[in-house]
Order: C-alpha cells, then sequence, then structure tokens
C-alpha cells in the first residue's frame, strides 16, 4: 500500500490550467495533488472491487481538458 513507502508513481500530468497534478501508482491509486503546496487534495482508489479502477497497479494517465 502507499502508507509504508512500498508504492511509487507510475505516470503523472498536469491539468490543462495548471493547478492540479494528477498521479497514478503503483499502489492502484490515482491521487490529485496541489503542486503549488505540496499537498494531495484527493485519492482515488480501488476498494474490494467496488473502486473506481481494476484491481493493482495504474501505469498511465491522460489528463486532458
Amino acid at each position: 500500500g502507499g502508507n509504508n513507502g512500498d508504492s511509487c508513481i507510475t505516470d503523472g500530468g498536469f491539468t490543462s490550467d495548471g493547478k492540479w497534478v494528477v498521479t497514478t501508482g503503483s499502489d492502484g491509486t490515482c491521487r490529485v495533488w496541489n503542486p503549488k503546496k505540496g499537498t494531495c487534495r484527493h485519492v482515488f482508489r480501488e476498494e474490494g472491487g467496488k473502486g473506481y479502477f481494476a484491481e493493482g497497479s495504474l501505469t498511465c494517465l491522460d489528463v486532458s481538458g
């Protein structure tokens, strides 16, 4: 999991307005960051098969609009 240091960022990109950074991780999460503050605003994660993503690592990302 992402809380014990065994995950890594697999992809990332800025939103078109430059206000946010969105990353995907080997822990299966997608995170929205405030790049000016360096803080995570929101975490999307797989939870018991009913989450946003298929179980496993997210390896690519497309940020648009």
